[in-house]
């Protein structure tokens, strides 16, 4: 023999190999997730020739034959294709491996630097899953889907809601891997509402009501005596004017009797007088006039002539002044300011606008713990505005039936919202708002992260709200994220993460070994005394801290085709069986050699 034969032969059978491994890859060229194997080759062995000659400068070696050197798996993405037909239809782009079992009862935990597992588990890039007779998720060769399981739900199908972002997070970020199981026919149970926390806007600029429908008692009769301790300040007339008595904080009235010298009162703001009933109080006892909130509904402010005890009726003539054109006076609108005769008569008297103040209302839904839903109404009202945006805000909360024809608190709840002049909210006050037999525990000064403000330049309303509680509800969808997580969509307008799917990654995906079906397994070999696992051992793919994925992407309603390029696997086709061609040629020269030194003994 010699070496063209051997060298031919080695040759013939390394080409049979890689025109094997292309025309299979050919054949997945459909296959979802395949993974295309490049065939590689070495040489065989050599020898090596100190000198052919003493004078040769260079190393002379023959080397004999070629042989394969591995059979790599091509790691790139394949092309991703909308996939129709299923919800659980999902490709997975970058680095990583879905997580499949043959186990309906098995656990994987890929902990960092450890692993554990009661059965044999496989990785795959085939997403087309679907649910099995029992609603476990799996391939469609049967293998179930590995993931991680909040638990949820329970055997009898109901959804324990847990309406804490926080802590779902940190469980979806555990390595424990379990086969995820997602019945059709899953109620979620009604939870009590607790807690509400609310971070809103009040503008004193906007959201204006009027006083007769702020200010009202139990019965709906007009509460004076909460209108008569607010801020002067804080009225505004029907034109939706504010009167910012601070611009010009000085009135002052000139009254005289008929025929008399007239008496000027001057009452400053902040002085003088604060609120509505110290405007009232003060004017009452130094003018000889009744200043009196009207009761026909207007809510205006009625200037009458009084006779003191002892004292003839007389008629008196009142004039108002102030720095600035009577502009206080003119926004309040008194009645044929600044100068009027007022009779000593009932019938005849100056009033103001009617007048209005800010306000907001809020309607917060809440549950008791059979679901049934009412409405939590929380009336903001501007009690006190300073010079300095230093606002106060009369807040009365209570708990009423849907229709509002019903009061379910025992009695309102009652506080006060503060600013500080850097826009700080602040609450005291009552934080139980009394509902049924529990209590709600109230935060009006923010929630999840946004506080409550006092721009003016925004309308008044809520900026984030966070409660908990809950009417039941059916299943309506369910959601797959780009970090694998699966949401459960529930007719009660609740969206709840149940868990999420596996994805495991590996340092080296050559050293995994393809099983058929789409599937991988890891191997291990002994090196150095000791087994290893040639890929390494599979690693978490998702933060820990906030649970996404770092290297990886999820997409529902896509699948992933194969990565075979088939123009490149046809071109390699042919080199590799004109490689083919070529070694038997070299062995059919091998042969025609030996016929000669044959034929030489003849």
């Amino acid at each position: 023999m010699n070496s063209t034969i051997l060298n031919g032969y080695s040759g013939i059978k390394t080409h049979q190999f890689g025109v094997d491994s292309i025309s299979n890859n050919i054949s997945n060229v459909n296959t979802n997730g395949y993974r295309a194997n490049v065939p590689q080759f070495s040489t065989i062995f050599a020898t090596h020739l100190d000198f052919i000659n003493s004078s040769s400068p260079v190393s002379n070696d023959f080397e004999h034959g070629s042989t394969v050197a591995s059979n790599a798996i091509n790691t790139t993405d394949g092309t991703y294709v909308n996939a129709d037909g299923s919800p659980f239809n999902m490709a997975l782009g970058g680095k990583g491996w879905f997580v499949v079992g043959k186990d309906k009862e098995g656990s994987f935990d890929i902990g960092e630097g450890e692993m554990a597992q009661n059965q044999k588990n496989f990785f795959t890039r085939d997403g087309a899953f679907l649910l099995d007779s029992e609603a476990y998720l799996t391939t469609s060769s049967g293998q179930y889907v590995y993931g991680v399981d909040l638990g949820k739900i329970a055997d009898d199908g109901t959804f324990t809601l847990s309406l804490d972002e926080q802590s779902d997070t940190q469980n979806l970020s555990s390595s424990l891997l379990q086969p995820i199981k997602i019945p059709q026919q899953i109620n979620a149970i009604p939870t009590l509402t607790t807690k509400v926390d609310v971070a809103l806007n009040l503008s004193r600029e906007r959201g204006l009501d009027s006083v007769d429908n702020v200010f009202k008692n139990e019965d709906g009769s007009f509460d004076e005596v909460s209108f008569r301790e607010n801020d002067f300040n804080t009225l505004y007339n029907s034109a939706d004017q504010s009167i910012d008595i601070i611009k010009d904080s000085t009135i002052s009235i000139s009254v005289a009797n008929d025929g008399e010298e007239p008496t000027l009162y001057n009452f400053t703001y902040g002085e003088d007088f604060k609120t509505v009933g110290e405007f009232i109080d003060t004017i009452n006892e130094q003018t000889g006039l009744s200043v009196e909130v009207s009761k026909d509904g207007s809510c205006a402010l009625t200037i009458k002539n009084i006779t003191k005890a002892g004292e003839d009726p007389v008629n008196k003539i009142v004039q108002f002044s102030s720095e600035k054109e009577n502009r206080i006076i003119s926004l309040l609108g008194i009645t044929a300011a600044p100068t009027s005769l007022i009779p000593d008569s009932d019938g005849s008297f100056m009033d103001s606008y009617a007048l209005k103040v800010p306000t907001y209302k809020t309607n917060i839904t809440v549950f008791d713990k059979d679901g049934n839903d009412y409405l939590m109404q929380s009336v903001y009202r501007l009690k006190d505005y300073g010079n300095q945006n230093n606002d106060i805000w009369e807040v009365s909360t209570a708990i009423y039936t849907r229709d509002m024809e019903y009061k379910i608190s025992n009695e309102s709840a009652k506080g006060t919202l503060s600013f500080n002049p850097d826009g700080e909210a602040s609450y005291v006050g009552d934080t139980d708002v009394n509902f049924d037999d529990n209590n709600i525990k109230f935060n009006p000064t923010g929630a999840a992260g946004s506080a409550t403000t006092n721009r003016l330049y925004a309308d008044s309303g809520v900026v984030k709200l966070d409660k908990d509680g809950n009417s039941s509800g059916q299943l309506k969808d369910i959601a797959i994220d780009e970090n694998g997580i699966i949401y459960l969509q529930f007719s009660n307008n609740i969206t709840e993460p149940m868990g999420r799917i596996g994805i495991a990654g590996f340092v080296n995906d050559q050293g995994l070994r393809k099983v058929g079906s789409n599937m991988f397994e890891m191997i291990q070999h002994n090196i150095d005394g000791e087994g290893k696992i040639v890929s390494g051992p599979p690693m978490v793919m998702w933060d820990e801290a906030n649970g996404q994925l770092k290297q990886s992407i999820i997409m529902q309603g896509k699948l992933e085709t194969s990565n075979v390029d088939l123009g490149t696997a046809l071109t390699q086709l042919i080199v590799m069986q004109r490689g083919y061609s070529a070694n038997a040629k070299s062995f059919t020269t091998g042969d025609e050699l030996l016929k000669e030194a044959i034929g030489l003994k003849r």
